[in-house]
């Protein structure tokens, strides 16, 4: 047997008797018949198993095909919107997206008013766009509620400033009263943010001078007292740089183990009112017992 006989052999098992040859097949087969024992006829031969074996593969198998039907149908979903309104949501219905927001206009419709009514009495954001979303309202993100009642706040003192500019609204007296009122506590609320810079600027200074230097590990608060001691004249010198270098090293060391005697004194103190206190808890539960 040839390895043609084989090849043809191998194809009739694995074909099915629901698959019967088609004509191509039939046409194969007898060309492989005819060139049967020749040697001339090796290349061709070749050829012809290659053709053979490549319409094997794409032999169609209809019980193993499938159909992709467009059925648009399936992909349709109900609206979330109420009837008759925009930008609303139902809301028996959930959605994780924000309506679109409205424009801010000084004049305030149900929805504005109410969130602004509701900061004025101390609600957080989150509490201000449960109660919108709960009462069918226009839904919107936690995060955007303080953007919004700020921008609507400039939106209003936008439109006071075209009715005084325009005289149709007049300082009354007791807004004179209240601004002059207001403007004093804003200076001491003033005066309080610029302690909280400075304070702040010197945080930046120590870590500048830390970048400048890394040896030079200051806290805010050393360098805030040496700048003021600087800027008073009050700064002592370092000791290499006095009249009297040795005198000073002197005194710098008698001061600095005088310190030492405080604080160990101190120490000794804190130890001796702490076991006081713990004989105190001692006897008070024994009595308790």
């Amino acid at each position: 047997m040839s390895d043609y006989d084989s090849f043809d052999s191998v194809g009739d098992a694995n074909d099915t008797p629901d698959q019967p040859h088609s004509a191509d097949d039939e046409r194969m087969s007898a060309s492989l018949a005819a060139g049967h024992g020749s040697d001339n006829m090796d290349e061709q031969g070749r050829f012809i198993c290659a053709a053979q074996k490549t319409v094997m593969r794409t032999r169609f198998d209809k019980d193993n095909s499938f159909l992709l039907v467009d059925d648009s149908d399936v992909l349709t979903r109900p609206s979330h919107g109420v009837t008759g309104t925009f930008g609303r949501k139902d809301p028996n219905v959930r959605s994780c997206l924000p309506d679109y927001a409205k424009n801010i206009t000084a004049e305030l419709d149900s929805d504005d008013e109410l969130m602004m009514t509701m900061r004025d009495k101390g609600y957080t954001g989150q509490q201000i766009a449960d109660r919108l979303a709960k009462e069918g309202r226009i839904r919107y993100d936690r995060k955007s509620i303080a953007t919004r009642i700020g921008q609507i706040k400039l939106a209003q003192a936008a439109h006071v400033d075209m009715l005084l500019l325009e005289d149709y609204k007049e300082w009354p007296f007791e807004e004179d009263t209240l601004l002059m009122q207001a403007y004093e506590l804003a200076g001491v609320e003033v005066s309080y943010e610029l302690e909280k810079a400075r304070a702040w600027r010197f945080r930046k200074v120590s870590e500048i001078m830390r970048r400048l230097n890394r040896e030079a590990i200051v806290s805010a608060k050393a360098c805030q007292e040496r700048y003021r001691a600087l800027i008073a004249g009050t700064a002592t010198i370092p000791s290499d740089l006095d009249d009297d270098p040795e005198q000073r090293r002197r005194e710098l060391k008698e001061y600095r183990e005088s310190r030492e005697r405080a604080r160990e004194a101190e120490l000794l103190e804190r130890e001796k009112k702490a076991e006081l206190e713990r004989k105190i808890k001692e006897e008070a539960r024994l009595h308790n017992a």
